[in-house]
């Protein structure tokens, strides 16, 4: 039996994940829960946002998040999980 070793090279991922195939994937895949959830909301109490470069500390890496805009939103959430909802797709 041989052994496999697997090393993990960050400074590769580090660029696939500064792509901007990758960047327009995490982009597109919030927006699209942030309007499933505000489809089940039945309003627009959700928005998704990124952030790229130095601005976290991912080495530049693209973040994607969906979040509420409104206190009726979060409620919506916390009461029918519309957003958690809209994650599973």
């Amino acid at each position: 039996m041989s052994r496999t070793r697997i090393e993990f090279i960050s400074e590769g991922f580090n660029q696939i994940m500064c792509t901007a195939e990758t960047v327009s994937l995490i982009s597109s895949t919030c927006e699209r829960i942030a309007s499933g959830a505000n489809a089940a909301y039945n309003g627009d109490g959700f928005s998704s946002n990124t952030i790229t470069g130095s601005r976290n500390r991912y080495a530049g890496r693209t973040l994607g998040f969906v979040s509420s805009t409104d206190r009726a939103s979060a409620i919506a959430e916390a009461e029918d999980k519309v957003l958690s909802q809209a994650v599973r797709g």
